[in-house]
């Protein structure tokens, strides 16, 4: 039968059709199954009787090249997109964590901002009214009044500086991190999109190998099924010339036997004309 390389099937073999009497009924084989096998790593026992294999599956070479192509192409893209589903709704969290964190801010800065106002009012009201502090400093009582109305003053001054050091902060930590978010993005979208136009690409490439492997094998097929033919031809050309041959044997065996036949008729009937005349000479003695 015909032997497997690892790669192709040595057509060399006049029996490449399969055992004696099947004429080309085992060509489907080729057809059928042999795509599957020129990848592989052969093994497999050829049936003549049934024209199939034994001891292989299919769909375990040439076929499955594309799906390893596809496999392979899909695996860091699908890794990219994993991670870059984490770190959006990690972001997303942070940003919900960080617009809580503003909006408190902004609650304490219109607060701090409201009691700064009043301040500012009572401020204005006691340059407007210099002469009456001056006249109430006169007392210790008003003395210590004054003293603690000019430490709350220092206090909200204070928590107000320390609420807008915070938003400003905030903001900015936060404009750092959506700006960061849209890089990442930016980027995954660019690194998906190579990732396909390198999958296309391959996929490409190994439908035309498949493709020129098949015209390849189609060529082949053809120069074999022509190269048997006129093998076939030849042989059929011998057979008749040896039948030919055959016959001629044949009749000059014939004509031999019947010459055979009439010398030994002849020597018979000669030995009887002798006797015959031995006979008669004895008799006239």
């Amino acid at each position: 039968m015909a032997s497997w390389d690892g790669k192709r099937w040595d057509r060399g073999n006049s029996e490449l059709t399969g055992s004696e009497g099947q004429d080309d009924s085992c060509w489907d084989w080729q057809a059928d199954s042999w795509w599957d096998w020129q990848e592989g790593s052969g093994g497999g026992t050829w049936s003549g009787e049934d024209c199939t294999w034994k001891g292989q599956s299919r769909n375990d070479g040439y076929r499955s090249k594309n799906d390893e192509i596809r496999e392979k192409a899909r695996a860091p893209l699908l890794k990219t997109i994993k991670k870059l589903e984490e770190d959006l709704k990690q972001s997303r969290a942070e940003n919900a964590a960080l617009s809580l964190s503003l909006a408190s801010v902004s609650t304490a800065s219109s607060q701090a901002q409201s009691t700064s106002q009043q301040m500012m009012v009572a401020q204005t009201v006691g340059h407007h009214t210099d002469k009456e502090l001056t006249r109430k400093l006169e007392t210790s009582e008003d003395v210590a009044s004054f003293e603690e109305q000019f430490r709350t003053f220092e206090e909200l001054r204070s928590k107000l500086e320390t609420s807008e050091e915070e938003a400003a902060s905030v903001t900015a930590s936060f404009r750092e991190r959506s700006w960061m978010l849209s890089r990442t993005e930016a980027m995954a979208k660019q690194e998906v999109e190579e990732a396909e136009r390198r999958w296309e690409t391959e996929l490409a490439t190994a439908r035309a190998q498949q493709e020129e492997s098949e015209r390849r094998w189609q060529t082949e097929l053809a120069t074999a099924g022509a190269q048997q033919k006129t093998q076939e031809d030849k042989w059929k050309s011998e057979i008749e010339v040896l039948v030919e041959d055959n016959g001629k044997r044949r009749a000059l065996n014939s004509a031999l036997s019947d010459e055979m036949t009439w010398r030994k008729n002849a020597e018979d009937q000669l030995r009887k004309e002798l006797k015959a005349e031995s006979v008669e000479e004895l008799a006239n003695t």
